[in-house]
């Protein structure tokens, strides 16, 4: 009887132990305003820094653009808890004029908040 009570406490302390490890992140900011750009000058580049604040992995499942005048830099997918990783996010003006919204969606293996769009703004001034 000792023997089975000493494994059930066991299992339930596993089990809280497994609940109590979930992933958590935050960014240090979720927004970019690249002000007025202009065309002429090219492609502009911003950075958002994520910490995985939890005491699991935190899996980045989906990082994607939402469009293809973005090109993105993620070095690492799954973060330690702790771990920071900067995204590069590379945005081209070219042919494109006026004010600017666009998105980046990160997905994430957490289960209360699973994904995040980040913000990269601005307005454009066509070449003359």
């Amino acid at each position: 009887m000792k023997k089975v009570i000493l494994a059930l406490v066991l299992f339930v302390a596993y089990i809280c132990n497994v609940a109590a490890q979930t992933p958590a992140y935050s960014f240090d900011n979720t927004e970019h305003n690249f002000g007025t750009i202009k065309e002429a000058d090219g492609k502009v580049t911003c950075t958002f820094v994520l910490t995985n604040t939890g005491t699991a992995d935190l899996n980045m499942t989906t990082v994607e653009p939402s469009c293809s005048c973005i090109v993105l830099n993620v070095p690492a997918t799954t973060l330690k808890a702790g771990q920071k990783v900067t995204i590069t996010a590379t945005f081209d003006p070219f042919g494109r004029k006026g004010d600017f919204t666009k998105r980046i969606y990160v997905h994430f293996n957490n289960s209360k908040e699973t994904s995040v769009n980040l913000l990269l703004k601005g307005s454009i001034l066509q070449n003359q």
